[in-house]
């Protein structure tokens, strides 16, 4: 029998399957319903039937029942149901024998077929026809696509694990959040200048053009700015010279004081006095001297 008939015979296997399971429900109600059947199961609940129930209504119930017996099989069929009610038959349901699966397992790479798994189902008739069902063509199969530019799918053929890995680049400003790359997910050291704004950049331009040192010049008078010489306005010969070159504090003092109480101190004493006898000279009267008096003071030399 054709492969392409195999579900065909399945659907109907189960649909027989389920028909027969409502069947057995309805006989089983059939038998509650009925007081032979009430009997096997709680004489109590059948003698309160009995006692309370309307018999005729009973009656009638247990006359409409739907009864199933397999005693006749048609011929050239595995087996036949026959449904009656009210003493007739309303249906015979006729079961094929090459409709019939006796067995099924699973094989791999059956002759015959084209590679690949399949569900081997042997029939129950003459000849145990088989018949083979492809099982990969019972499910979806999915493959990964190659090349995928942001999420890579992976299928495991052994184990149909699936796993998924981010393809490098594939992540873009569209696919991250607003705010989704916080400080502690940066690297140290992995923020470049260029990729700062542009007024940050300003600022750190001028901390770059800024000075970035100041140490003693090599010369007396200047300091090293970023490694060079630079005059320091105002500074005389003083402000370099060694300590030793000046007295220590209060030598000064003490030296004054010294000239104070001591040539300072008489020297004044002695303009004091000078003062004293010039004035006195300038308080005595002086007469001029004639011709004749300075002639007198000298002896006149005769020859």
């Amino acid at each position: 029998m054709p492969a392409n008939n195999a579900f065909y015979y399945i659907h109907n296997l189960y649909t027989f399957i389920k028909f027969k399971e409502e069947i057995r429900m309805a006989n089983e109600t059939q038998k509650f319903l009925s007081y032979a059947g009430l009997g096997t199961y709680d004489s109590k609940i059948k003698a309160y039937i009995v006692d309370k129930a309307d018999t005729a209504k009973t009656s009638a119930i247990a006359a409409d029942a739907v009864v199933v017996t397999t005693d006749v099989t048609t011929e050239g069929y595995a087996k036949s149901y026959t449904f009656t009610q009210n003493g007739a038959t309303i249906a015979t349901v006729d079961i094929p024998k090459d409709m019939v699966v006796s067995s099924g397992k699973v094989v791999v790479n059956p002759e015959g077929q084209d590679e690949g798994t399949y569900l081997e189902l042997t029939l129950s008739n003459a000849t145990s026809d088989k018949v083979y069902i492809n099982v990969g063509k019972l499910v979806d199969i999915y493959t990964a696509k190659a090349n995928a530019t942001q999420v890579q799918i992976a299928i495991d053929s052994a184990t149909r694990d699936v796993s998924a890995t981010i393809v490098a680049g594939g992540v873009g400003s569209t696919e991250l959040a607003d705010g989704a790359v916080i400080t502690a997910k940066i690297g140290d050291a992995q923020v470049t200048k260029a990729k700062l704004g542009t007024d940050v950049q300003a600022s750190i331009d001028k901390a770059d053009s800024a000075i970035q040192s100041v140490a003693t010049g090599k010369t007396d008078g200047t300091v090293a700015v970023d490694g060079t010489d630079v005059l320091v306005a105002g500074l005389k010969s003083a402000a370099y010279a060694e300590t030793t070159a000046f007295d220590a504090a209060g030598v000064a003092d003490t030296k004054v004081k010294e000239l104070a109480d001591g040539a300072v101190k008489t020297n004044t004493s002695d303009i004091s006095t000078l003062k004293t006898k010039v004035a006195d000279l300038e308080s005595v009267a002086i007469e001029a001297i004639s011709t004749d008096e300075i002639n007198a003071l000298f002896t006149k030399v005769t020859e």
